[in-house]
């Protein structure tokens, strides 16, 4: 039977709760759970505890490494340009994901269902988008955009 002290020391390995990284990354939980179970081991690289799932250092640059090789750079015909000079774009609500502070949307016009045309957009809340609703938001970074102007204040409606 371990000690306490084992148990202490087996935990600190795994400090990173699954639902946090999750969070902060503002993947869904699911993409992480998938890449745990292809290409994680248990005891090494996360343990389960109080119905909980930590991860380890080396873990989380898995995690890294695997989600930078499945993500492709957007190619040119379809890659997400500011609609003027002031980096404003059209936008429609695709997905919302865990992260209530982050919303998955696409550029008016493209085809969402190619991983390449999904964008992020940080808002305040996303609870209220629904999917094809329209507005408007500032380029920020590659595919990281902010919203302008207020939040839905009903389901699917400004």
């Amino acid at each position: 039977m371990p000690s306490n002290f084992q148990n202490a020391k087996k935990e600190a390995a795994f400090p990173f709760d699954e639902c946090d990284v999750a969070e902060r990354v503002g993947l869904a939980r699911d993409l992480i759970r998938k890449i745990r179970q292809e290409k994680m081991t248990e005891g090494v690289h996360w343990i389960l505890k109080k119905k909980r799932v930590f991860l380890s250092a080396p873990a989380l640059k898995l995690l890294a490494d695997r989600i930078d090789a499945s993500i492709e750079p957007p190619t040119q015909e379809v890659s997400p340009e500011p609609a003027n000079a002031k980096n404003e774009a059209v936008l429609c609500a695709w997905m919302s994901p865990t992260n209530t502070r982050i919303l998955e949307a696409y550029v008016k016009g493209t085809d969402p269902k190619k991983r390449e045309n999904i964008v992020r957009v940080r808002v305040k809340s996303n609870i209220n988008f629904t999917r094809g609703l329209e507005f408007k938001a500032k380029h920020v970074q590659a595919d990281l955009y902010d919203l302008i102007g207020a939040c839905p204040r009903s389901r699917g409606r400004f």
